[in-house]
């Protein structure tokens, strides 16, 4: 029977006995993940089964192990069983024991037995001494060999455990690998692999993408498209206005600054119809919106073109300082005239 090491901080008078005991848990052990370790854990539903979080002692308030689990049996202990559940992993079993009351909050204590034979499989492809503490994260993690095999069939062999750490959390896997290999997307960086999964850039994006003409792009633009929400329905939505053929960098300019088929509309409706993807752009920056356009209009500037709006609003010919010209007694002047009284300070 292995021994349970309680990681709670020692008492003074206990602190040499404790430093013994450590000491020689590792010393008979045959690795230093070898002996069990105990923590808390928290869990609840969700849509894809059941999260779960594991801290070890004395950090059970740090929860950096949060994992997501299938599992019918461990839902169904989650949601209203009681006593333990066993939840087994290649790098060894979390017995899991209940402590809140079923239908409050799932919580607990679990002990961790590690597997000593993940150990010497882990050592052979690389990544040898673990230590007790990354034992337990990987087993959280549910981080298998069959993991980093599959990845190494891909040509990702050689990666550091914090880089397949990472691709594991992120789902980076063999799979994921493929898709984009299938797309053309081969050879890429596992930081790369990582960024685009972490944004969302699927299959389903980059056909979708593919079928609207946006075909070999690259995947520092695919993630950035991701980022900023341009997505084939916003591509749609857009040809819809008479906006279509656009550069993908163009597209992305637009949806950053807010030039939504939306806005695109109000503003076709109040008479401006400019078709130069760049303009409406310039537009946005400056603050030229639908709500400007009527306060102009009700003080008799119904005439503006794009460019005018444009102009008189880098300069700060807003509707607020045209009323103090009219307060003044000021004539109707025309645009042209309030932008240069805006620029000499009048």
């Amino acid at each position: 029977m292995s021994k349970i090491i309680r990681f709670r901080p020692f008492s003074a008078r206990l602190v040499a006995i404790s430093i013994v005991f450590v000491v020689a848990a590792f010393f008979f052990s045959p690795s230093a993940s070898s002996a069990d370790v105990e923590g808390a854990w928290e869990a609840g539903s969700s849509s894809y089964g059941v999260w779960l979080k594991l801290g070890l002692w004395p950090d059970d308030d740090d929860w950096r192990n949060t994992t997501s689990i299938s599992d019918p049996d461990l839902t169904l202990f989650v949601d209203r069983g009681a006593g333990s559940f066993r939840l087994v992993r290649q790098a060894g079993v979390f017995v899991l024991t209940r402590t809140s009351s079923p239908g409050a909050k799932a919580a607990g204590t679990f002990v961790f037995t590690a597997d000593r034979g993940y150990v010497t499989e882990m050592g052979r492809r690389g990544y040898g001494g673990l230590t007790q503490r990354r034992h337990f994260e990987l087993a959280a993690l549910d981080l298998t060999t069959d993991f980093i095999d599959d990845l190494a069939g891909e040509g990702y062999d050689g990666l550091s455990l914090d880089r397949v750490v990472e691709m594991k959390i992120h789902c980076a896997d063999a799979e994921y690998v493929r898709e984009l290999a299938g797309r053309g997307y081969t050879g890429l960086e596992p930081r790369r692999l990582v960024e685009m999964r972490i944004h969302g850039v699927d299959a389903e994006f980059i056909d979708g993408m593919a079928r609207l003409g946006y075909e070999d792009l690259s995947p520092a633009r695919l993630v950035e498209m991701r980022i900023h929400g341009v997505t084939p329905t916003y591509i749609r939505d857009l040809a819809a206005a008479d906006f279509e053929d656009l550069e993908a960098r163009r597209l992305v300019d637009m949806r950053i600054h807010g030039v939504t088929p939306e806005y695109l509309e109000e503003m076709a409706e109040l008479g401006y119809s400019e078709r130069m993807a760049s303009r409406w752009v310039e537009a946005r920056i400056h603050g030229v919106s639908p709500e400007l356009v009527v306060d102009l209009a009700e003080l008799g500037y119904s005439d503006l073109s794009l460019s005018d709006l444009i102009e008189m609003q880098i300069h700060g010919v807003s509707p607020s300082y045209i009323r103090r010209q009219i307060e003044r007694g000021e004539i109707r002047l025309t645009a042209r005239e309030l932008i240069e009284r805006r620029i000499h300070g009048w």
